[in-house]
C-alpha cells in the first residue's frame, strides 16, 4: 500500500503490516503500536539521510511488520564504505531519539508512559539492529567489513548465514516462551521474517554482483583509475567461483596456474566476465586462458 512521496522517496506499507495493526487494534494497543512504528519510520529516515550524504538516492521506504527497509536507486551493497555508513545511521538515529526522548520526558512529563515507551522502542530497535547478521544493520556493517577481504559474494554468504542462525535461535526461544506462557507468537513471526530476508540476501548476491560488474567499464571511464587486485586460481576452477571473490571498486587480474604451480596465463576481469556470459556458468578459468591464447 502506497502512503505517499516525500523528498522523492516513496513510502509504502507492507500488507502484513496492516494485518498486524488490525491485530493490535483488536487487542486495544493501537496507540502504542503506532508510536513504535513511528520510531521505526524515523530509524529508516536516518538511513535515507545518510544515503543522501554519501551521494546515493533512496527510491522507496517500506514498513514491514517488524521493521522497515530502504531501497536505493543504485545498490549501496557494492560500495562497502557507503554501505557501512548508511547502515550505521539507523541505530545511531534510534540512539539519539532515545536520548532526546529521555531528556525531554524528564523535563516535560516525567510520569508519562509515552516517553518511556518511545525510549524503550528506540533502544530496542537500535540495539537489535546492531547484531552482526543480515538483514540487520549490524549485518550490513559486518558484510561491508568482510567484503574488502573476501569479496562481496562471500561476505554476503557469511553474514546471511549468521542471520539465519540468529533467526533459528530466535524462533526456538520464541517457541519455548510461547509453550511456557512467557510471551506471544511475535518472536516466531519475527524469526520467520529475519530468516526469509537473510535467505533472499544470499540468493540475490550474485545478481547484484553481476549487475555491478557489467557496469565496471563505466566506472573505469568515470574514475580513470582503479586499484588493481590480483587473484590466483588453478585452471580447473570455475569462473563463477572466481567472480565470487571480486570486491567493489577494485579491478581484478587473475593469474591462472596448473597443478604444479606453473603460470598458464593472465586474464582480466572483463575477459573473465565476457567469457562466462558467453559460455555459461560452468566454464573454467583454464578454458578462458586457452581461448584467449
Amino acid at each position: 500500500m502506497r502512503l505517499g512521496t516525500l523528498f522523492g522517496v516513496t513510502f509504502r506499507i507492507n500488507p502484513f503490516f496492516l494485518v498486524l495493526l488490525l491485530v493490535v487494534s483488536l487487542a486495544g494497543k493501537l496507540p502504542e503500536a503506532l508510536l513504535v512504528f513511528g520510531a521505526v519510520l524515523l530509524h529508516e529516515l536516518g538511513h535515507v539521510l545518510a544515503a543522501r550524504g554519501v551521494g546515493l538516492a533512496a527510491r522507496e521506504v517500506e514498513l514491514l511488520p517488524f521493521g522497515g527497509v530502504v531501497r536505493m536507486v543504485e545498490p549501496v551493497e557494492l560500495n562497502p564504505p557507503a554501505e557501512a555508513l548508511v547502515a550505521a545511521a539507523g541505530p545511531l538515529t534510534s540512539g539519539v531519539l532515545a536520548l532526546l526522548a529521555f531528556l525531554v520526558g524528564e523535563r516535560v512529563a516525567p510520569d508519562s508512559p509515552w516517553y518511556d515507551l518511545f525510549v524503550q522502542a528506540n533502544l530496542a530497535i537500535g540495539g537489535c539492529n546492531l547484531l552482526p547478521a543480515l538483514p540487520l544493520d549490524g549485518g550490513r556493517i559486518w558484510r561491508a567489513h568482510l567484503a574488502r577481504r573476501v569479496g562481496f559474494r562471500q561476505a554476503t554468504r557469511r553474514a546471511a548465514r549468521l542471520g539465519k542462525i540468529c533467526a533459528v535461535l530466535l524462533g526456538l526461544a520464541g517457541a519455548a516462551g510461547l509453550y511456557l506462557g512467557w510471551t506471544n507468537a511475535s518472536a516466531l513471526v519475527l524469526a520467520f521474517f529475519v530468516y526469509d530476508a537473510a535467505d533472499r540476501e544470499a540468493r540475490g548476491a550474485m545478481y547484484l554482483l553481476m549487475r555491478y560488474l557489467t557496469r565496471k567499464k563505466e566506472e573505469m571511464r568515470r574514475e580513470g583509475c582503479l586499484v588493481a587486485q590480483p587473484l590466483v586460481a588453478l585452471e580447473s576452477v570455475r569462473v563463477r567461483d572466481v567472480i565470487g571473490h571480486f570486491a567493489a571498486r577494485r579491478y581484478h587480474l587473475l593469474v591462472v596456474t596448473d597443478e604444479r604451480g606453473g603460470v598458464r596465463g593472465i586474464a582480466t576481469e572483463w575477459e573473465l566476465l565476457d567469457r562466462w556470459l558467453a559460455n555459461g556458468r560452468d566454464v573454467t578459468v583454464g578454458e578462458v586462458i586457452r581461448r584467449l591464447h
